[in-house]
């Protein structure tokens, strides 16, 4: 195993210790449904997107099944209270007090292009250690040209990896407050998200000199890691304002109802970065691990998110505007570290800059989704105005297309054990249209409380001879619901 996947793996060591069964609208009277409320409601969003530059801003793994339907209102899930805060009432009937989370795990990891990456760099390491043991001109300059017109460049073009993971117990507790007219949500989960990018310097004759009569090799090329642990903790207000609206709009919009949502964020997050090299200046192969303090910051930020959301009997559309206020994480100078030789020849040769941070800038992300009168079916999609970079500055800009049936509506006498018994299932599309743009298919299915997501990418990669996802993940929750 290389040096970088070491690193990766200890440094997350240490670091880690349903289809909606959507509540009836508040006015069912006859006529609800017709275009008029529809196309002002999307005429609104519009103009609001349209209105909003394209800025980039973090990102945060979906909650439960998220991960499949993407990140848009879905009474079964709760997590998706941490979407847009208009859902908050949504997802506490009128005749309920409260609901709670009880246990959500998520992973994910995406890879870059290259087949066999260790394969590759154990192949580094071997040219740079032959040259020095055989220590002849014709050695060294035999693995010199190797490394820099196939090994090197091959890593450059392919060479990446990232990976998120999210956890939070007895989280999120949403409760209706009838008194104040909506609900409220408090939400706490911990995100760890790693990042590792090749970057590229020559590989360079080292000449016979005293203390080493060899000829030999070195390079400055190195792994970027970057490493984010992150928590999330959240205050979440919801309301169904359909009543403040005038009279001439609640007659047109009969049988619609609309919800506005304000979130307050505060993110607490320790940013780690360090250059991983394969070899010193004298041609010693090495295998330096993250871990010093030099490469840490400790950085507290805050936020606001506001959401807005439009429905009757047989659809909703929503936006959600996140991160107003643009705080800035800043990482650590990796020139300190005990890899700063490599780091200044990078940042001389322009593969690297010292100074990086995440900017949690606005974006907007809209959403829509129609049901059948029986609400048993279900089809969501979401989009994001923009590209975002999450906490380790990976680019991504999602859009989602889901479908479900909702198994979770029997009435009657055994309603209650046929829920249990009869899952309900989900079948999810997602593309990232920057960075990698990958396209993943995810299915996900609840019983009950229980609920269960896996997704893949179509494309894949060699690893150790066997194909694998390009990207992967996996989301599993527990959460009560009525």
């Amino acid at each position: 195993m290389n040096s970088f996947e070491i690193t990766a793996q200890r440094a997350h060591a240490g670091n880690l210790a349903r289809f909606a069964n959507l509540p009836e609208p508040s006015s069912t009277r006859p006529g609800g449904h017709g275009p008029a409320p529809v196309l002002r409601a999307t005429a609104l969003v519009l103009m609001v997107a349209a209105a909003w530059p394209a800025l980039a801003n973090q990102s945060l793994m979906a909650s439960g099944s998220g991960l499949t339907m993407g990140p848009v209102y879905n009474r079964a899930n709760l997590g998706s209270v941490a979407f847009n805060p208009a859902n908050a009432t949504r997802l506490v009937a009128p005749d309920e007090h409260l609901r709670f989370g009880m246990v959500d795990l998520g992973a994910r990891y995406e890879m870059g292009t290259i087949d066999d990456l260790e394969a590759v760099t154990d192949q580094v390491r071997a040219d740079i250690d032959s040259a020095k043991v055989v220590g002849t001109q014709v050695a060294a300059e035999e693995a010199l040209a190797r490394l820099n017109a196939v090994h090197l460049p091959k890593l450059e073009a392919g060479a990446r990896l990232s990976s998120q993971g999210r956890a939070s117990l007895m989280s999120p507790l949403v409760i209706r407050a009838d008194s104040i007219g909506g609900a409220f949500a408090v939400s706490a989960s911990v995100q760890l998200q790693g990042s590792g990018r090749f970057r590229r310097s020559d590989a360079v004759l080292i000449n016979p000199t005293v203390a080493n009569p060899r000829f030999a090799v070195t390079t400055a090329s190195a792994f970027d890691v970057k490493l984010a642990r992150v928590t999330h903790l959240s205050l979440t207000y919801g309301a169904d304002i359909t009543h403040w609206l005038p009279d001439a709009a609640r007659s047109t919009a009969e049988g619609g109802r609309l919800d506005i949502g304000v979130r307050l964020n505060n993110y607490r997050a320790r940013l780690e970065r360090q250059v991983v090299t394969f070899v010193d200046a004298a041609g010693n192969t090495s295998d330096i691990r993250l871990g010093d303090r030099s490469n840490r910051n400790y950085a507290n930020a805050s936020a606001m998110d506001l959401g807005v959301m439009w429905g009757d009997e047989h659809y909703q559309i929503g936006a959600t505007l996140y991160n107003i206020g643009s705080p800035k994480l800043r990482y650590p100078d990796p020139t300190v570290d005990a890899n700063r030789d490599a780091m200044a020849k990078l940042v001389l040769d322009g593969a690297i800059s010292p100074l990086d941070s995440v900017a949690l800038k606005p974006h907007m992300v809209l959403e829509a989704l129609v049901f059948s009168a029986n609400k048993r079916w279900l089809m969501q999609s979401s989009m994001a105005t923009n590209a975002t970079p999450d906490f380790v500055g990976e680019q991504q800009r999602f859009g989602t297309l889901a479908v479900a049936y909702n198994a979770d509506r029997y009435q009657g006498d055994f309603a209650t054990l046929l829920n249990y018994i009869m899952p309900s299932v989900r079948l999810g599309v997602r593309r990232n249209m920057v960075g990698s743009r990958l396209s993943l298919t995810s299915i996900g299915a609840s019983w009950g409380i229980f609920s269960l997501d896996i997704s893949a990418s179509q494309k894949s990669v060699s690893v150790d001879g066997t194909k694998a996802p390009r990207a992967a993940a996996v989301s599993f929750t527990v959460a009560e619901k009525y």
